[in-house]
């Protein structure tokens, strides 16, 4: 195993030139401003979806603990204390693991190396928030399989977080299309009322109705999405559902975006977003749906015959 050194840093731009640095020629050309999270050149604050930050809720990273190989100087790993709002939040980055998936490829469960430059790196964090006065920390799961770890070396209490719904696409799925369930086409501009329409509905989520999401960034967050739009009784937009086309047979749709809504009038807009996605890509066979803790989401892929593949979890460590 190599000897690391680490360092912590409060320079909270640092990560762009280790990203750099790391993933040289495997980073795609930067998209419009905003698009990754950061500070636009008009000075708007984005969050990492693209969405607009109010005032007191910018992804700010207050420090990063990095993590170099001691015989060549070569960036192993870096982890991040990022603050969203009120919520203190770990996350870190190994540029091995991190490439590999920038490059297609389904990397191991981490080993212990990368284990415990995880853990070290996560010790700097915490002890620099303890200092800081930060009441406690967060973290979630990982494609490594370090998190779960980390809460028992660390005595983090664990929660549900999300789960991952997926469906067979090459064989139609179970459930009816209700009346008023309709489709937006990709290509076809989005209309001034039907774009406010949308915001006012993000504005109304659960989950995302915090004020940051503003036409713009619902804008952004639709364009090259495979998009079904769904109507209540009375004509009003109750879910909008934007799957996003991962590979040649894979699409994934992030969020179900609604206010309530019925489970079978949602497994309806399940059906016909697969009937989309297989008109448009006839390649793709399957269809994940990420559903946090959302009753709603859980009932209709359940109705759509959707499986239950995969459970992440939040790990919350308290500091005081």
């Amino acid at each position: 195993m190599r000897t690391l050194t680490t360092e912590l840093v409060t320079d909270p731009y640092i990560s762009d030139r280790l990203e750099e640095e790391a993933f040289a020629g495997l980073l795609d050309d930067a998209g419009p401003a905003g698009a990754d999270g950061g500070t636009g050149d008009d000075g708007t604050e984005y969050d990492d979806t693209g969405a607009v930050c109010p005032a007191g809720y910018a992804r700010r990273v207050l420090a990063t603990a990095i993590a170099r190989d001691e015989a060549t100087g070569g960036l192993f790993a870096w982890a991040e204390l990022v603050v969203h709002g009120t919520d203190h939040e770990i996350q870190w980055t190994p540029a091995a693991r991190e490439a590999e998936l920038l490059r297609g490829g389904n990397p191991p469960s981490a080993d212990e190396e990368e284990y415990a430059a995880v853990l070290a790196l996560t010790g700097d964090l915490v002890a620099f928030a303890r200092a800081a006065g930060v009441p406690g920390v967060s973290w979630t799961d990982d494609h490594g399989d370090i998190a779960g770890r980390l809460a028992a070396a660390y005595g983090a209490t664990r929660s549900p977080y999300s789960t991952c719904w997926s469906a067979d696409l090459a064989h139609a799925l179970p459930g009816r299309v209700r009346p008023g369930t309709h489709t937006h086409p990709a290509a076809r501009p989005l209309t001034r009322e039907r774009l406010t329409a949308y915001t006012d509905l993000f504005h109304a989520d659960a989950e995302l109705g915090d004020g940051r999401w503003q036409p713009t960034a619902v804008e952004d967050w639709l364009d090259g999405r495979v998009v079904v739009e769904l109507l209540d009784g009375q004509g009003a937009l109750s879910a909008l559902l934007a799957a996003d086309i991962l590979s040649e047979e894979e699409a994934g749709l992030p969020k179900v975006v609604h206010a309530g809504v019925d489970p079978e009038h949602l497994a309806g807009a399940f059906v016909r977003l697969a009937e989309e996605i297989r008109a448009a890509h006839p390649t793709v066979t399957t269809l994940f749906v990420i559903e946090r803790n959302d009753r709603a989401v859980a009932g209709a892929a359940t109705l759509a015959a959707f499986t239950d593949t995969h459970h992440s979890y939040r790990y919350e460590l308290a500091l005081s």
